[in-house]
Parts: C-alpha cells; sequence; structure tokens
C-alpha cells in the first residue's frame, strides 16, 4: 500500500486531528512542492507587501488576512512570527480555498493566501494583485515578479506546501529501495514535468532517508509556528 500525502501529515497530528505522523509510516519520497501567493484586492492600500508588514506592526488589529486550509494559515503564521505580529489582534479569516481570492477581489478581506492555480485567472483579470510568494524563490512566467519574503528581508518565513509519498512502517529496505526509485523515474518524466510546469510546482524530488530528515526538520518548525498561533497549546 501506498499514499500519497502532503503538510497536513504533520500539522494535523499537531493540531491533534490524527493520531498519526511521519514516525507512524515509511516516507518514500518527497515530490514537488507548491508556494502560495499573498494577493491584495486591486485597489488595496496595500502597494507592496512591505506596506502590508508595516500595517501588522503598527496596527495589527486593522489588517484582516484569508486562507483556505491549515497549511495556507500556517503560511500566515509564518509571516506573522517572522515580523513579530500581535497575532492576537490581525484578523485571521478562514475561508474555504477556491473563494479566497474572490474575497480578497470582493474587498471582504485586505489579503489572501491562495495557491497559483487558484488566483492566477483573478490576477490576469486585474482584480487582485500578487504581492509576495511563499517559497525560497521565485515562480515563473506571468509570475516571475512577485519576490520571495526572503528578498523582502523577511527571514524565516519561508512556506513550502510539499506533496509526498508515503508507505507502512515496517516495509523492507528492498521495497524502500524499489518504490524510491520509482518515485525517482515519475519526477524525472516528461509527463511529470508538464504537469508541474502548468501548476507551476517546483519539482523536489527526496529519497526516503532525505525525505525523513526533511519532515523531522518541518515538524518542528510547524510545531513552532502552530504554538505561536494557538494552534498547538
Amino acid at each position: 500500500m501506498l499514499a500519497l500525502t502532503s503538510t497536513v501529515l504533520l500539522t494535523n497530528h499537531l493540531s491533534g486531528v490524527l493520531p498519526l505522523t511521519y514516525t507512524d509510516v515509511t516516507p518514500v519520497a518527497t515530490l514537488m512542492a507548491e508556494y502560495y501567493l499573498f494577493v491584495v484586492g486591486k485597489d488595496s492600500p496595500f502597494k507592496t507587501a512591505k506596506d502590508f508588514v508595516e500595517a501588522l506592526k503598527q496596527r495589527p488589529e486593522s489588517v484582516s488576512v484569508a486562507g483556505g486550509n491549515l497549511p495556507q494559515r500556517m503560511s500566515i503564521g509564518m509571516v506573522l512570527q517572522a515580523v513579530n505580529a500581535d497575532i492576537k489582534r490581525v484578523r485571521i479569516v478562514t475561508i474555504s480555498g477556491a473563494k479566497t481570492t474572490l474575497t480578497v477581489a470582493g474587498g471582504h478581506v485586505d489579503v489572501g493566501v491562495a495557491a497559483p492555480g487558484q488566483a492566477l485567472s483573478l490576477i490576469e483579470s486585474g482584480l487582485v494583485r500578487p504581492i509576495a510568494i511563499s517559497g525560497p524563490k521565485r515562480l515563473g512566467g506571468s509570475l516571475a515578479t512577485v519576490p520571495t519574503w526572503a528578498e523582502l528581508g523577511i527571514n524565516s518565513a519561508e512556506y513550502i506546501a510539499w506533496r509526498a509519498v508515503i508507505a507502512p512502517k515496517g516495509i523492507t529496505p528492498a521495497q524502500v529501495a524499489y518504490w524510491e526509485d520509482v518515485m525517482r523515474r515519475v519526477t524525472e518524466s516528461e509527463e511529470f514535468h508538464k504537469v508541474a510546469e502548468k501548476h507551476q510546482w517546483d519539482i523536489s524530488f527526496r529519497g526516503a532517508a532525505d525525505a525523513r530528515k526533511f519532515m523531522e526538520a518541518e515538524y518542528a518548525q510547524f510545531k513552532r509556528v502552530m504554538t505561536f498561533m494557538g494552534i498547538v497549546k
């Protein structure tokens, strides 16, 4: 048995939703990563991400930020923690991922966090503007001008929404090696590259050992952020 998983393997355990996490399975490989866009309405007073950060620092109660799932809210929390904002005064709104950019376009919230695929059509129509990207590097195409948080001088705000393959705990080393090789070939295939390009994914293969180390580091980082957000008590 194999399963496709994501950052929720870690965050849902930390939040108490799931009893299992990466230590209860065998990580086989990570496949790709998706970065989130921070977007504002076309007439927003936040012309840049620095305007947004300044508001978080000076008048946090005046700022509303929307995200869909827990990983998107995590990306918000990482920015708030990185700029030392008073999270209790910032209005964090949970909205269905597909509706986040529409809510921003309608002027109902100041800033929204969404996957590129969810936001691109409204960006291209001019109804919302991207001000920052959560990943370690910029995206391509029409989003190539959107800076990362690190470029803006906001360190420790990087968030990667990755996808991975897991297997049951206790499978043999030979089984791990076999499926690791299969997944490596998947990420090297022309079909996978076409899908990744379409959705602005970053292909980031890690084998079993590296995937486990990566998840261990991510778990520790997520615990710090989720404690700051009040999700982990």
